[in-house]
């Protein structure tokens, strides 16, 4: 797997989710040189996209309309929730990623996320006086060795806040993920799209220690031995 390979993963999955009416809103993913020489999938930056929003806390409704507001998404599905795709390459070898799914705090009408601006709708909700909200949790999966430490598992996932990095046993591909998401969140597609459910799965190196695999963790399935 190289960065290029990747984009083009990625790519072939937003088309299908677009091509079947899942992902209303799609951003290009495109190859942009990260610290340290690596090459980094993501979408493509938006003039409106702020470094500062990678720092915010990730669980708030403000956090949310300024995601969308930036444009800082590699999807938006029917929902209003979104999802963002970023892996890190040095040559073949994986050395990041953070995989994003956040949603819409609010139970929008659907059938006008079909008719209007999602940042419009989302203003009128801000602004009703009494808006349906959905306490439904953001998830975010990292992979992060270099900042690996204790307390810190090279792999997690984060849950509900900033400090809570549950240990993952190794890096996760969009087959991990986007099964994860649509079987747990939206049932209904899964069963329904048979390109999820058949998406490949590449297991990768465990990163996961010894003593986070003594409590409880995620488990990315088969996953090789550490080199």
């Amino acid at each position: 797997m190289t960065a290029s390979s990747q984009r083009r993963e990625i790519e072939e999955l937003q088309q299908l989710l677009s091509a079947a009416g899942v992902a209303i809103v799609t951003r290009q993913p495109v190859i942009l040189v990260a610290p340290r020489n690596t090459r980094r999938v993501t979408w493509a930056p938006s003039a409106m996209e702020l470094g500062e929003l990678m720092r915010t806390s990730p669980h708030t409704v403000q956090t949310y309309r300024d995601w969308i507001a930036a444009e800082s998404y590699s999807m938006v599905l029917f929902d209003g929730s979104f999802v963002q795709m970023t892996y890190d390459f040095d040559g073949s070898d994986l050395v990041g990623h953070r995989l994003v799914y956040f949603p819409c705090p609010y139970e929008m009408d659907e059938t006008l996320l079909e008719e209007f601006p999602l940042l419009d709708l989302i203003e009128v909700y801000a602004e009703s006086r009494h808006p349906a909200y959905r306490l439904v949790t953001p998830m975010r999966f990292d992979f992060d060795p270099r900042a690996a430490r204790a307390g810190h598992p090279a792999s997690h996932l984060s849950l509900n806040g900033l400090d809570c990095r549950w240990a993952v046993t190794a890096p996760i591909s969009p087959g991990h993920f986007v099964r994860f998401v649509f079987s747990q969140f939206y049932p209904h597609l899964f069963e329904a799209l048979f390109f999820l459910r058949v998406w490949p799965v590449r297991h990768r190196n465990r990163t996961i220690t010894d003593h986070d695999e003594s409590g409880l963790h995620v488990s990315t399935g088969r996953t090789a031995l550490a080199t």
